[in-house]
């Protein structure tokens, strides 16, 4: 990996020593909602009059330079001058970036997310307010007034989607160089608002009057509406009538914030970065997902790999006897010499006895998931973070002191592949997840990454750029696809690593979390994601873990995980669990009943794909669920007999005995399904079996993407793969 320097900023000696002050500060604030003012009489900023714009002859691109109006003492001192610089990148993508225009300030280098340099506009006279491409339905807005604004408006309807100009917020834009400010109104009961992670939510529709703060931290997701693992600065605003459509909205910048949704307005709070929006026009929740993971992983999600000592081989046996398929067997830290990395402890987890139990998992084709790093290697090769130039930076951990690999510098990707190599060596594992985020007991603020970045500006990063280390590590050393799980995450982690949702509990109320938040994720471009089926902390029963592994074997991860000091929780445990684990199916993409508006609320549903209903029990003593059908015919995927026909869309009834989960398939689609094994390789070896549910038209249509599992390059020009389309009708021949 490569790293330059272009968009760094040279932190000062005297700015290092403040950072941890205004970082307390900012959490102070966090704490105690401090006000835009630090008193009733002086604002946080005057806002900005704009001098001039410039567009570029093509019409598809603009710069406008902004003026200072007046400076405000709160919260140091403002940059006086501005650049807004405005582009289409595609038909359906707009940019809106504003920066300093005197001083380069730090934003996420391409190198690390790519995408396209903003356009340099030269020899320009054209002035123009308005940006417009007769290709897209969104038009930029430029006003003359004092403060400036500017607005988003669709050109199909006129509805405003982004507007700076809100009632009873007067900055207009507030600029310095560790606070930033900047807010859009909203259409109030109009406005449907989804996302904005990481956060543990009841629902997955936003509910107005709450703020969301984004640094990540190592907070359990059982407590809700705290900032959790990861950062996601993009929403999707879902609009019903009139004039009802979906756009998406993402703020790229990775310094900590706050978002404060009002329910008339959305504004955010910066302590440091660039402005850099970016707008999607959809005008479909699915459309704004796909150009909104276009942007950030380039349209490659992490690709799903096929499978995703004593105390270990027995519960392996016991899932065995019981014949629920097992695919992995997680360890999580237990097996580590004093919790450190890349190592084995010699009396519970001794190599020998652990290099029998991995070769017998292989013959049985099943995996177990590791990985550590080594101290004094990493210090030869100088790739740990720093607190100041020579002196590291280290914190208490699980194993004690600790330093931190800076994955920012290009030889910590080469020292991390070295250990994942020496690694393999010594057990001989076929796949490999890491995640070790920089949340929890973090270093210093002030703390220095390569090329003079401070942990200040790329916190929230961390745990993506270790994904992209060890998922790059494992393609490389392996020639297959690496399977990356992470609890850390920030935009764009989806294309590296999959994501558990972290350390939740045996309750009924985090069964139900479980699904908004996979939504969520879903949404913010990560589709592999699951919750820990059964809880993870505290002690499950047999009721609980029964609905939950009916619900969790639809996660597209899905895992029975639970901390040490917990009551066992194997799933073999318990007749009726086993029951439903044998019974369970499951499919690899989530998605919500964005349908039209009185579904804009369910969090108790789910689609997978587009054409299978899961409506799972979420409370105690509880055999029936009302359950929300879409316009038309649905088929009970269990026995096909039962039928559900929604004329309009309705809310339904449905029976769910003790041992089993609804789940429809929408009339018109074909589902392919292959009987399961006792693992995914056991089970790709048996054939095909074809569900066929016809529409009221007697039409289905649906298709399959095979390959090995294990290619790199999904659907590339030299793998093996097959894609197959299926159409049936009534009378067809």
């Amino acid at each position: 990996m490569t790293t330059t320097h272009t968009n760094t900023t040279s932190i000062s000696k005297r700015k290092r020593g403040y950072l941890n002050l205004v970082f307390f500060f900012f959490f102070f604030c966090l704490l105690f909602s401090c006000s835009s003012a630090a008193t009733d009489s002086t604002p946080v900023g005057y806002g900005y009059n704009l001098l001039s714009v410039t567009a570029d002859p093509s019409g598809d691109s603009l710069i406008a330079k902004l003026r200072l109006i007046h400076d405000s003492p709160i919260y140091g001192p403002d940059v006086k001058n501005l650049h807004l610089l405005a582009s289409f990148e595609t038909k359906d993508r707009l940019r809106v970036r504003i920066t300093d225009a005197d001083s380069r300030r730090w934003e996420i280098p391409p190198e690390i997310i790519p995408r396209k340099a903003p356009n340099v506009i030269l020899r320009s006279r054209r002035e123009t307010l308005v940006l417009s491409s007769g290709e897209s339905d969104l038009i930029l807005t430029l006003r003359r007034t004092s403060p400036f604004t500017f607005s988003i408006t669709r050109r199909s309807s006129g509805d405003v989607l982004f507007d700076t100009a809100v009632a009873g917020i007067t900055p207009g834009i507030v600029f310095k160089d560790q606070y930033l400010e900047i807010s859009t109104s909203l259409p109030g009961d109009r406005a449907s608002i989804y996302g904005l992670g990481e956060h543990t939510k009841k629902t997955f529709r936003l509910v107005p009057n709450d703020t969301f703060t984004m640094w990540t931290a190592d907070i359990g997701s059982a407590n809700p509406d705290l900032n959790l693992y990861g950062s996601h600065p993009f929403y999707m605003d879902l609009r019903s009538s009139p004039a009802g459509a979906t756009h998406g909205v993402l703020l790229l910048n990775s310094n900590g914030m706050d978002v404060h949704y009002a329910g008339s307005h959305l504004t955010y709070k910066i302590i440091g970065g660039v402005l850099d929006f970016y707008f999607f026009a959809g005008p479909s929740p699915l459309s704004v997902v796909e150009q909104y993971t276009d942007l950030i992983t380039a349209g490659a999600d992490a690709l799903l790999v096929l499978w995703n000592v004593s105390d270990l081989e027995s519960v392996v046996a016991g899932y065995a006897k019981a014949r629920i398929p097992l695919e992995v067997m997680w360890t999580d830290i237990d097996y580590m010499d004093g919790f450190k990395d890349f190592t084995l402890d010699p009396i519970n987890f001794p190599a020998d006895k652990m290099i029998k139990f991995v070769n017998q998992l292989h013959q049985n084709q099943q995996r177990i998931n590791k990985t550590y790093p080594t101290f004094l290697r990493g210090l030869k090769s100088d790739v740990f973070l720093k607190r100041k130039r020579s002196e590291l930076s280290g914190q208490s951990v699980w194993p004690g002191d600790v330093y931190f690999p800076d994955f920012w510098n290009p030889n910590a990707s080469i020292f991390w592949a070295d250990e994942i190599a020496n690694f393999r060596k010594t057990i001989p594992i076929n796949n490999a997840g890491v995640q070790r985020p920089l949340n929890n007991k973090t270093v210093p603020a002030s703390s220095l990454h390569y090329g003079n970045l401070t942990e200040y500006d790329v916190h929230n990063l961390y745990g993506f750029m270790e994904s992209k280390a060890t998922h790059d590590a494992l393609v490389n050393n392996t020639g297959k696809r690496a399977f990356v799980l992470s609890r850390s995450s920030f935009v764009g982690s989806g294309k590296y690593a999959a994501h558990w949702t972290g350390d939740n509990a045996a309750t009924w109320n985090d069964l139900a979390y479980s699904i908004p938040t996979i939504l969520s994720f879903g949404l913010f471009g990560i589709p592999m994601v699951g919750a820990d089926i059964c809880g993870f902390s505290g002690d499950t029963n047999e009721e609980l873990c029964g609905r939950w592994i009916q619900l969790g074997a639809f996660y597209p991860f899905a895992r029975d995980h639970s901390e040490k000091n917990s009551a066992r929780q194997e799933l073999y445990l318990w007749d009726s669990v086993a029951r439903s684990a044998r019974k369970a199916l499951g499919f690899d993409t989530v998605a919500s009943l964005l349908v039209h508006s009185n579904t804009y609320g369910i969090s108790t549903q789910f689609l997978l794909g587009e054409g299978v209903m899961v409506s799972p029990v979420l409370s105690p003593e509880t055999v029936q669920v009302e359950a929300y059908f879409p316009q038309g015919k649905w088929f009970n995927l269990f026995n096909f007999s039962q039928m559900v026909m929604a004329s309009s869309g309705e809310f339904v009834t449905l029976d769910a005995p003790e041992d089993s989960i609804n789940v429809h398939v929408r009339g018109g689609k074909v589902l392919v399904l292959q009987e399961s094994g006792m693992t995914t390789e056991s089970g790709k070896r048996s054939g095909f079996e074809l569900v066929v549910a016809l529409d009221e038209g007697g039409e289905a249509k649906g298709e399959v993407f095979v390959d090995d599992g294990e290619v790199v390059e999904m659907g590339g020009e030299v793998s093996e793969w097959s894609l197959v389309r299926f159409s049936a009708g009534v009378g067809r021949r």
